[in-house]
């Protein structure tokens, strides 16, 4: 199989990215408004989490979310509102078509935006060739120094609307923040990069044996 790279660039958290500050005065649809919407979607310039921030208790609210994720899967996720704090969702969403709460908002500056982590899209891999897979990921410390860990799924995330993504099994291809070399035993549907914490940008290269030997 030939040599799968991909780099991953994780901005600064945007709080309004989605829909800037609004107060819903009843339960039903924000207005997705925000600094990278347009046409009532917000595409966002990578596979993120989607935050909420209010400046009161909402916690006895919750919000569904609805957009896209780096598969190009549309995805949903309910989340419980924060209490004068940001809550994010645990799914990434590459785009946000909708977010909804179930009740007018106690605060009065509610926003929608992203940030905790963001994702690539699934790398695919053979699932009919050689099991062993080489990995390596390579920080780009002029962006920045973001912790990333390798993910992995035997779910076809393109057929399936949410994949159960595993952390690698070698502790140091997770939570890492300098280059490193690893490897699957085994074969995975697919591979992505997840990158948390500070920004910055960081590579992952796969090479899978082919299938050509004796």
């Amino acid at each position: 199989m030939r040599q799968i790279t991909k780099t991953l660039t994780a901005a600064a958290p945007v709080a309004n990215a989605v829909c800037l500050a609004q107060q819903p005065l009843a339960a039903g649809a924000l207005t997705i408004n925000g600094t990278l919407a347009t046409a009532g979607v917000a595409t966002l310039p990578a596979a993120y989490a989607i935050s909420i921030t209010s400046n009161g208790n909402d916690s006895s609210r919750t919000f569904i979310i609805t957009g896209t994720n780096a598969a190009g899967n549309t995805i949903s996720q309910t989340v419980t509102g924060p209490n004068a704090t940001t809550v994010f969702s645990s799914r990434a969403f590459l785009t946000v078509t909708s977010v909804t709460i179930s009740a007018a908002s106690v605060g009065t500056a509610l926003t929608v935006g992203f940030g905790s982590f963001a994702v690539t899209a699934p790398l695919p891999l053979d699932i009919h060739g050689w099991p062993d897979v080489s990995l390596q990921v390579v920080v780009d410390t002029t962006l920045g120094t973001p912790t990333w860990t390798v993910q992995q799924t035997l779910d076809n995330p393109w057929d399936t609307q949410y994949p159960t993504w595993f952390d690698h099994p070698d502790a140091s291809m997770v939570s890492e923040t300098v280059n490193r070399q690893g490897n699957y035993a085994y074969v995975q549907a697919a591979v992505r990069l997840k990158l948390t914490a500070d920004p910055g940008a960081a590579t992952l290269t796969i090479v899978q044996a082919g299938d050509n030997r004796a």
